[in-house]
């Protein structure tokens, strides 16, 4: 493939910019672009491709199997990071004189550690950003489960079927993603993973050596990347279109071989990158927090504090992630 660890260089980079939306969107709101919540869409397309082709590997795994290898995966990082956010949540408000609800903050980090918040029973916690790893696990466990029920025979329909109707239900109640009544965050992933394994599966049955993918397919997913940039920064796109837009980039990017010609340091550097978005993911609302607290505090510029921002959200996470990584080894 095209880096040491197997990854796609192109992936990587698209990974990394489309959490940076996401990280500085949940940081800075509407200051620097309309709609950075639409970089959410490109994760829940982009993991249901990664379903799918695990799927083709290892479809003999039952959907609790499947889950919890994923769980295990990523666990420790995501349960630092819950004790992080809700130590500083109550620090918050004791601070700023709030009451604390013993009951409901142990109810709260009990729904964060089961991975039920935002499904539709239960509210965001005080890692907010992680609904979205909520949402993916109960999610890719139904959609393996449907894969498993199918038998290899109608993975496209049934992801066809389920994208279409959950995005129509969805937009009947409004033109946003951004839709937080009940299992809506639910029906959103769902609806991005059965489009990521649509994707997955036309580029699956999809011959790799057409003519036009040297050239042409550049040109398509650097348009497809503008339009997905105009998109957030502007917000004049619809969000219904993003879906697409993004899993046609995806398909593009896995096809399209530019990013085998990088650098092979340049490509060692940018799967570092891509693979500590899951760590700016968990880490990034309790460092947002500090760095707005810093900046109140001592009144710097705040390009300065963006940058102290992005550099503890790197340094936190590939931190972290090392850490991580020889723990488990041993």
């Amino acid at each position: 493939m095209t880096t040491a660890n197997n990854k796609k260089a192109s992936i990587e980079l698209y990974r990394l910019i489309f959490m940076l939306f996401i990280v500085f969107w949940h940081f800075r709101g509407t200051q620097y672009f309309e709609k950075g919540y639409l970089a959410v869409e490109f994760y829940f397309i982009l993991s249901g491709y990664l379903l799918y082709k695990s799927y083709l590997r290892s479809n003999h795994l039952s959907a609790f199997q499947y889950t919890f290898n994923k769980i295990k995966r990523f666990f420790p990082e995501y349960f630092l990071a819950l004790i992080i956010s809700t130590a500083l949540d109550l620090f918050s408000k004791l601070r700023n004189g709030f009451d604390i609800n013993v009951p409901k903050y142990i109810f709260r980090f009990i729904t964060e550690v089961s991975f039920v918040q935002n499904i539709g029973f239960f509210d965001g916690g005080a890692n907010y950003p992680c609904w979205y790893l909520s949402v993916l696990i109960i999610g890719g466990f139904i959609l393996w489960a449907l894969l498993r029920i199918a038998n290899g025979k109608i993975h496209c329909i049934i992801g066809a079927l389920l994208s279409y109707s959950l995005y129509t239900l969805l937009f009947i109640k409004g033109e946003s993603f951004e839709q937080w009544d009940f299992f809506y965050p639910l029906l959103r992933g769902i609806a991005g993973l059965s489009l990521g394994i649509v994707t997955a599966k036309i580029s699956s049955d999809t011959n790799k050596d057409r003519a036009y993918s040297a050239v042409i397919g550049i040109l398509y997913e650097a348009g497809l990347f503008s339009l997905c940039l105009f998109a957030i920064f502007s917000g004049k796109i619809p969000d219904i279109y993003m879906p697409f837009f993004f899993c046609l980039l995806i398909l593009f990017a896995f096809k399209n071989s530019w990013s085998e010609s990088i650098d092979e340091r340049a490509k060692n550097y940018i799967t570092i990158l891509g693979s500590c978005t899951f760590g700016m993911l968990v880490f990034h609302s309790s460092i947002s927090y500090c760095c707005s607290s810093l900046e109140k505090l001592t009144n710097i510029p705040v390009f300065i504090t963006n940058i102290i921002y992005l550099v503890s959200l790197l340094f936190v996470s590939i931190s972290v992630k090392n850490i991580s990584r020889i723990a488990i080894k041993r």
